[in-house]
This record gives structure tokens, C-alpha cells and sequence, in this order.
């Protein structure tokens, strides 16, 4: 299993790779298609091993945690709440993943006996 260390490293590593992106955007949108072509592929790659590394499920309709978090919640800026609900209890818990160390707690301290529903 990837460390926290390694983890949070990577992820940042891509959240200033795509502010990068971002400017290369504003400078020159003629390659814009290109770029994001490339970098797509890479960075799937690179959640696509993170998930491996973990062992994580991938959610339908949803891809996995990372993905949605990275994309869908800004890199956690925006709507960063997942609610689990036990399977055996009906009970449910709300984690707030605005920050990636607790994007990583969260994935290690995953129960497969949750059902997730991402907000």
C-alpha cells in the first residue's frame, strides 16, 4: 500500500500539474485539445494506480473516490462530503475530505460494509 506520504505528495503533484494546464489554457488555446488528450490519459493512469495501490473499489456511475474527488469536488474544494451508510445498521456518517491527508485517511479506513454516496 502507497504511504500517506507518497500519496498526498502525488496528489498535489497533479493539482499543481493542472493549475499548471490551466495557464498553458489562458497562453495558448490553440493546443488545448492536445494537451488535454495527453494529460488525461496521464493522470487516469496515475488514479488508476492509486486506486490499485489502495485496493479500492470503483463506484458505478461514479468511477472512484480519487477521481470524484479530484474532479468533481475541485481537489477538494468544492462539495467534499461523502456519507456512508452501514449496510447492517442503516446508520450514517459524514466525512468532510477537504484536504488530501484526509482524502487518504478516509480511503485507508474504508469498510467495505459501507455503502458511499458522494455529495
Amino acid at each position: 500500500m502507497i504511504k500517506k506520504e507518497n500519496f498526498c505528495r502525488l496528489i498535489n503533484t497533479i493539482h499543481q500539474y493542472h493549475d499548471s494546464l490551466e495557464d498553458v489554457r489562458e497562453v495558448m488555446p490553440g493546443l488545448q485539445e492536445d494537451i488535454m488528450d495527453l494529460t488525461g490519459d496521464l493522470l487516469s493512469e496515475i488514479v488508476v494506480f492509486l486506486d490499485s495501490e489502495l485496493n479500492l473499489p470503483i463506484i458505478e456511475h461514479i468511477g472512484s473516490t480519487i477521481s470524484w474527488w479530484l474532479w468533481e469536488c475541485n481537489f477538494g474544494k468544492d462539495h467534499p462530503d461523502v456519507t456512508m451508510k452501514d449496510r447492517d445498521t442503516g446508520k450514517e456518517t459524514t466525512f468532510h475530505l477537504d484536504t488530501v491527508e484526509k482524502l487518504y485517511d478516509y480511503l485507508v479506513k474504508y469498510e467495505v460494509n459501507f455503502e458511499v454516496h458522494n455529495d
